[in-house]
């Protein structure tokens, strides 16, 4: 069996919980059903993928196009039966006719009727989903030198049903990932500076490295939708959409005593950092600096107190 949907995936396997839902519905083994993705030669129209949207559009599309082949199978196997269309079950990929012992499976009738059964669904999306959930970090600074530390992230979203997991907290991890590149690296130019672009090349961006990043600690808090087949919400850009306001809450939350901070903007690099705490920026500026911690980090360096803040993604 192939199914071809409209939309592409880029990373997020579209394609699992589409294969699932047939396999359910058809009694086709899951292996056995290929998934074709942003084909223009087998559809006309096609939505590519952003705004988390593919997985909820092809839920629609996918449960029309199946219930269309039920349809189509059920009169087939009535005149096969001569029976009315009616008086013919379905269940777990077997026609039946109540009151008889005439049975026939769905990939049975598809290979005795080659190409009879082909459809195709089309639907539109009459609900949407609300995915949401919250984000919380603990970040240290170091007021020598500026520089944040992300000590520990946690993430726990409602994303509906989950149905891969691995998956899932990839995406949460990549977003995070990417929202802590704009928190702390990235620079939004001005119009004026954009007409000489420093970034020329994916080299030249300020990615965050590994050890800049820490694991996410992830928890699926999730309750299924009852407004598509899936039972799932978006969740692709969750992690991207999180991350930068829950570390600059952590910051300013940490730098609360620093009258500069309120100013500090994304990104939150360490020499506008050094810039908040530099000596003389203290509204008391009276007594020691923060004494020293040990821990994970050197103890010859200085910390100003961790910090935990949460951002409730709405």
């Amino acid at each position: 069996m192939t199914v071809t949907i409209g939309t592409q995936s880029s990373g997020q396997d579209h394609a699992c919980p589409v294969a699932l839902y047939v396999s359910d519905k058809l009694g086709f083994a899951a292996d056995a059903i290929v998934v074709r993705e942003g084909d223009s030669d087998a559809l006309p129209v096609g939505g590519g993928t952003g705004g988390s949207k593919s997985t909820l559009t092809s839920s629609v599309a996918i449960k029309r196009a199946v219930d269309i082949v039920i349809t189509k199978a059920r009169v087939v196997a009535a005149r096969t039966w001569n029976v009315h269309h009616e008086a013919v079950r379905f269940e777990r990929g077997v026609f039946s006719v109540a009151g008889s012992r005439q049975t026939v499976g769905f990939a049975e009738l598809v290979a005795q009727y080659p190409g009879l059964l082909d459809s195709e669904g089309e639907a539109a999306l009459q609900f949407g989903s609300s995915a949401n959930g919250c984000h919380a970090c603990e970040v240290e600074i170091d007021p020598d030198m500026g520089a944040v530390e992300i000590v520990r992230y946690t993430a726990v979203d409602d994303f509906g049903r989950v149905i891969n997991a691995a998956n899932v907290r990839g995406q949460v991890q990549g977003g995070v990932a990417i929202g802590l590149g704009q928190a702390l690296a990235e620079i939004a130019p001005t119009p004026e500076a954009m007409q000489r672009p420093l970034a020329t090349s994916n080299f030249n961006h300020a990615l965050r490295r590994a050890a800049d990043i820490p694991t996410v600690d992830w928890v699926d808090n999730g309750m299924p939708l009852s407004t598509n087949v899936f039972g799932a919400k978006a969740c692709g850009e969750s992690g991207a959409s999180a991350a930068p306001p829950t570390v600059m809450n952590a910051i300013a939350d940490a730098l609360r005593d620093y009258p500069r901070a309120r100013d500090l903007q994304m990104p939150a690099r360490p020499a506008d950092v050094w810039a908040v705490v530099a000596p003389g920026a203290h509204a008391a500026d009276r007594g020691p600096r923060p004494r020293r911690r040990s821990g994970a980090v050197s103890p010859a360096r200085r910390f100003l107190p961790a910090s935990r803040k949460s951002f409730d993604q709405r």
